[in-house]
């Protein structure tokens, strides 16, 4: 781990962590977390628009190179109770520059006043909506970190029960993928992780569950049938609560036969790709996850491109010329 991460860690542990049990109320930890500094900056040389699309809002950043019809579809996290596309800009424009892709962020609603599933119907529109303007399954890419990499697994459940066609990458983050907490890393890294905590997590699954089944599959994709994903890349800290859901994941992936890789990253805090440029582990995970999407979308692509026109010509003059 670099000196920087070090620095970032310790700093999150007394900013966020320390506070992170003692919030009761949703208001609460809204109020805290607006309160931590973010970069909601868009990037010299990057363009941010805003569309609804669907009924549901959402944030585009494209650069220079990008090329309009590839997509990444990109799920902020929260834990369904907070966030917005404004945290994450810096690393849209981050992933946009790496892959060339216009990256797209849905502001979807969060619980409690939306609770379960009503982000996962937001997402699935979204998604449909690229679809249906014409953008090719092949050049879409999805990706998430924490409640956003459990909401991309679930509107591909979804997507996939309508019968969709999947996009062609899907880029995971720390994903929270187990609303019952029934990982063993719930308890085992609640002191290691530097930002997460037991309680802060049981707070948000009941805020946005409620009185419904956590075991759903839209509301915990773990325990999806995953047959049919597209490929896939998670990333997860050692020390994280959620390192386990990390890891079970990957495993139940394989057993579906869906090639997957998981990179765990020795003692980063939760989602540290957000640190941008002042953790250099930051940008060699953002750099990985960017160039795993464009490899995949660019196969796709070329997979699904027809064949070119065989020359009959020799052909048949050699047929003319037995006859």
């Amino acid at each position: 781990m670099s000196l920087r991460a070090s620095i970032a860690n310790f700093v999150i542990r007394h900013m966020v962590k320390c506070h992170m049990d003692r919030v009761t109320d949703i208001e609460s930890l809204r109020r805290r977390m607006d309160a931590t500094p973010v970069n909601d900056m868009v990037p010299a040389g990057y363009a941010l628009d805003r569309e609804t699309l669907s009924e549901v809002p959402c944030e585009w950043i494209s650069g220079p190179d990008t090329r309009p019809e590839r997509v990444l579809l990109y799920l902020h996290g929260g834990g369904y109770i907070v966030g917005t596309p404004a945290h994450y800009r810096d690393l849209a424009a981050r992933l946009c520059g790496e892959t060339g892709m216009r990256v797209l962020v849905p502001d979807y609603r969060l619980a409690p006043t939306h609770p379960f599933p009503v982000a996962v119907g937001d997402a699935s529109a979204v998604y449909r909506h690229l679809l249906d303007s014409g953008i090719a399954p092949e050049a879409i890419a999805v990706a998430g970190d924490s409640a956003g990499g459990g909401l991309t697994l679930a509107m591909l459940s979804a997507m996939r029960s309508e019968g969709l066609p999947m996009p062609a990458a899907c880029a995971l983050i720390s994903p929270w993928t187990d609303l019952t907490l029934s990982g063993p890393s719930i308890e085992t890294n609640a002191k290691a992780d530097p930002m997460l905590t037991p309680g802060a997590l049981r707070l948000a699954a009941s805020a946005y569950v409620g009185n419904r089944d956590a075991s759903a599959t839209l509301a915990s994709p773990l325990f999806a049938d995953h047959r049919g994903f597209p490929a896939t890349l998670i990333h997860v800290g050692t020390t994280e609560v959620l390192r386990s859901d990390a890891t079970r994941l990957r495993d139940r992936l394989q057993v579906s036969s869906v090639d997957v890789a998981l990179e765990e990253w020795p003692k980063m805090a939760h989602v540290f790709h957000l640190m941008g440029k002042r953790v250099p582990e930051a940008l060699v995970a953002t750099n990985k996850l960017a160039a795993f999407i464009k490899r995949r979308v660019e196969a796709a692509l070329r997979d699904r491109a027809p064949s070119p026109p065989v020359d009959d010509a020799p052909a048949a003059e050699d047929q003319r010329q037995a006859e």
